[in-house]
């Protein structure tokens, strides 16, 4: 398996914080600070921002508008997947499976033994 070779923007410091206010407050505070967070890295991150955004407007054919709130949308998303990975190893139980169609596929591929937790 490859190993993540790229530079993290996180710190320890920000990893404590949010540990901190999802036992303190839950998850869905957390998810309100990432509103936040997810912006200020389309104005500091500037070189992923272009680069997603490129993809969106150039070879999507997104508008401008449409555009900025997808490249918002993947940073939100991706900020959310490593926040529920936080709770998950903070001990916080959490549902993971958020619609129905997912859970039936989730129970075919556990059916059929292709799938590995854990």
């Amino acid at each position: 398996m490859a190993e993540w070779k790229g530079q993290s923007r996180g710190t320890v410091l920000g990893f404590k914080i949010y540990v901190f206010i999802i036992k303190t407050f839950g998850l869905y505070a957390s998810y309100f600070v990432l509103l936040f967070v997810a912006a200020y890295f389309i104005v500091f991150s500037f070189n992923s921002t272009r680069s997603t955004y490129y993809l969106f407007r150039k070879r999507l054919n997104y508008s401008a508008l449409s555009s900025i709130y997808q490249v918002y949308k993947s940073y939100f998303t991706f900020g959310r997947i490593q926040l529920d990975r936080i709770a998950i190893g903070a001990g916080l139980k959490i549902n993971i499976v958020s619609s129905l169609m997912e859970f039936i596929i989730l129970m075919s591929y556990l059916k059929r033994k292709k799938a590995e937790f854990f």
